[in-house]
C-alpha cells in the first residue's frame, strides 16, 4: 500500500513521486517529491535543513543552496508564494514547514476506486447512450479520486458500437 497526501487541489503519491493538480499531472523532480513528502510526513512541524538534506541527498554532502533550489521549484509547482505562503513556510534559516491542511490516505495508485469505477462498468452494460454517458461520468469521478488509475482511462476499449455513441 502506498500513501496519498491530499491538500488543496493537489494529490501527492510519494511512493512513486507523482503530484497531481485536480486530474492533471504536475511535473516535479524526484527531489521536489521527496522534499514535499518529508514536510507532509512531519504533520505541520518544522523540518530542519539538515534532515531535509540528508533525506534528499543521503550519500553525499551538498551546498545549502541546493535545498533552496528544491524548495523554490516545489513552491513554483504548487504556485506558492514564499512571501505569502499557502503551503510551504520557511522557518527562519532553520528549515521548512508544510502549513496547509491535508489528509493522508492509504491508497495504492492504480487500484480501482470501487464505487465510481464499478458503477461505470455497470452503466456500460446498459448498451445505451444514457448508459454510456453515465459510465463516462463515473469513470471521470474515478480518475478524479485517483488520477493514476489506469482502468477508467481504458474505456476506449469498449465495443465500437458504444464508441459511436460518443461521437
Amino acid at each position: 500500500m502506498g500513501n496519498c497526501f491530499r491538500f488543496g487541489e493537489f494529490t501527492l503519491f510519494p511512493d512513486i513521486g507523482n503530484l497531481y493538480k485536480k486530474n492533471r499531472k504536475v511535473h516535479i523532480s524526484s527531489h521536489s517529491a521527496l522534499f514535499l513528502s518529508a514536510l507532509l510526513e512531519a504533520h505541520g512541524k518544522a523540518v530542519s535543513r539538515e534532515i531535509l538534506e540528508s533525506r534528499l541527498w543521503p550519500d553525499c554532502e551538498v551546498g545549502s543552496n541546493n535545498l533552496n533550489v528544491v524548495a523554490s521549484s516545489t513552491r513554483k509547482a504548487l504556485l506558492d508564494n514564499p512571501a505569502d505562503p499557502k503551503f510551504i513556510k520557511t522557518v527562519g534559516k532553520k528549515g521548512y514547514c508544510f502549513i496547509h491542511p491535508f489528509t493522508n490516505d492509504d491508497k495504492t495508485p492504480g487500484a480501482p476506486t470501487p464505487d465510481s469505477y464499478w458503477q461505470g462498468l455497470y452503466n456500460l452494460e446498459e448498451h445505451s447512450e444514457k448508459g454510456l454517458k453515465s459510465s463516462i461520468k463515473a469513470f471521470k469521478q474515478a480518475i478524479a479520486v485517483n488520477p493514476s488509475h489506469a482502468l477508467p482511462g481504458q474505456a476506449w476499449q469498449m465495443p465500437s458500437s458504444w464508441r459511436q455513441l460518443m461521437a
